[in-house]
């Protein structure tokens, strides 16, 4: 049995992300566009009549729902933003469970609604690198803000989006990897999430060999038809001499080109992961650098701070940001 009857807050803030979600051109609907407010109402009713039967142990109520979409401004046109997605997991989450316990419900408009907006709210989490943190929840994390953002009987427009702000804890490398494998898992979308952190656990391999380490150049050629293969990073220090470089298949070499470590799939992987972490705009060009210290051997090198990159953590405001460039 459900523990409360959902208010109409919750339901305008549900059916104001289902539009959201599933319309493309915002400005379709609008508040005075009449069908898509009746449209918006008969499914706002349609969530209500769910949370009815289970809190009426599948009992059809007997008054008649009333119920008229009033849209959420926040999520109506507004960019959104993590504290956002929080709210509609949180809201869409608590639902579920106070309206599931009735024979009709997987097959109800109200489940696959819910259901959807679980989905897009997480999926977006992870394309905005949203921080996870610590949590008693299985797997051991959840998005910061999940566990702490109580909406008692419901979101109501009164406890609006709460300004979540992430800490600077940085998580250990058994941390870093378990999120890497539940991104992994998760959509295509979210394989951004798990090459950052294998990227940032490369960085603190390299740090651990050389503590000395700034900067690295990955170095890229093109293979017969045109397309950009990594073959390796150089690794450079503070004075921005070259300390050692690590090659598409693990190994590492000394300055003078001296095999210093063999070939490992683990390092390679790690490797691979920091080459596909730099496909977004942030990650710098060597030419940018123009006037600075550090200057990569060529126009093709990608330039990253390594002790940037092993700072970064899905629980740091820098992994929020997600920049990993040098900077001066």
């Amino acid at each position: 049995m459900g523990g409360y009857e959902v208010q109409d807050d919750t339901v305008d803030l549900l059916v104001t992300a289902a539009y959201r979600l599933f319309t493309r051109d915002l400005a379709s609907y609008e508040a005075g566009n009449e069908q898509i407010r009746t449209e918006a109402s008969k499914l706002g009713r349609e969530l209500i009549l769910a949370n009815r039967l289970s809190f009426n142990l599948g009992e059809e109520p007997t008054e008649p729902i009333e119920y008229q979409w009033t849209p959420v401004d926040e999520i109506h046109v507004a960019p959104l933003g993590g504290q956002h997605y929080v709210t509609i997991l949180v809201a869409a989450h608590q639902f579920e469970h106070e309206s599931r316990d009735h024979d009709s419900w997987l097959f109800s408009r109200a489940w696959a609604i819910t259901d959807a907006l679980k989905y897009w709210a997480e999926d977006w989490l992870y394309k905005i690198d949203w921080p996870k943190v610590t949590s008693q929840r299985p797997g051991g994390h959840a998005w910061l803000g999940q566990d702490t953002v109580n909406f008692g009987f419901g979101w109501t427009r009164a406890d609006g989006f709460p300004d979540l702000q992430p800490d600077q804890e940085r998580l250990d490398d058994a941390a870093l990897q378990a999120l890497a494998d539940e991104a992994k898992l998760k959509a295509n979308d979210s394989r951004m999430a798990a090459m950052r952190c294998l990227a940032a656990l490369f960085a603190r391999d390299v740090l651990a060999r050389q503590p000395e380490a700034v900067v690295g150049y990955l170095e890229t050629k093109d293979d017969v038809r045109g397309y950009a293969q990594l073959m390796g990073v150089s690794v450079h220090g503070e004075d921005g001499r070259a300390i050692e470089h690590v090659d598409r298949e693990g190994q590492v070499f000394s300055p003078d080109g001296k095999l210093a470590l063999p070939a490992d799939r683990r390092r390679a992987e790690l490797l691979h992961a920091l080459q596909i972490a730099f496909y977004q705009p942030r990650w710098t060009h060597a030419e940018q650098l123009e006037g600075r210290k550090y200057e990569g051997p060529s126009d093709r090198t990608r330039v990253t701070s390594f002790r940037q990159a092993a700072e970064w953590s899905p629980a740091s405001e820098a992994g929020k940001q997600t920049r990993f460039e040098y900077e001066d």
